[in-house]
């Protein structure tokens, strides 16, 4: 028969366990909102006025200048660059990085177009903050 002491004991020691496990498992790291992606990534290596920048003298078709610009420009939108206009590629698909074109052109071979930054790959980092927000739904925040 059973005591009281030894089922408490087990409850206690079940507790503990679950709990160990929880917290071994669970990831409490928020992922990174556009926010932060535009200000640390986009703006500093894509946003230049002779690349993303938006002006007259922009190689790409892709206007990054503003966060509201470069959001609304990326998001469910068709690529429009002369060499992935046609692809029936889109920028940014939520949940989706290894369905977006702006992630597949970070990394090597894009479906289209010339790998970027054209000037040197981004960082492992950058490329899992920006990964990161694409799988997490790609909000504007």
């Amino acid at each position: 028969m059973r005591t009281y002491a030894s089922s408490r004991s087990c409850l206690v020691i079940a507790i503990t366990v679950c709990t160990l496990a929880a917290c071994g498992n669970n990831d409490t790291s928020a992922p990174p909102t556009f926010s932060a992606v535009y200000d640390d990534v986009l703006f500093v290596r894509c946003a230049d006025a002779s690349c993303h920048g938006g002006g007259e003298g922009g190689a790409g078709k892709l206007d990054l200048s503003t966060r509201d610009n470069a959001y609304a420009a990326l998001v469910d939108q068709m690529a429009a660059g002369p060499d992935c206009k046609d692809s029936g590629q889109t920028r940014v698909i939520p949940a989706e990085p290894e369905h977006s074109l702006l992630y597949l052109k970070l990394r090597a071979s894009p479906p289209c177009g010339s790998r970027m930054p054209l000037g040197g790959a981004l960082g492992d980092e950058d490329l899992r903050k920006i990964k990161a927000w694409i799988a997490a739904g790609a909000l504007d925040e």
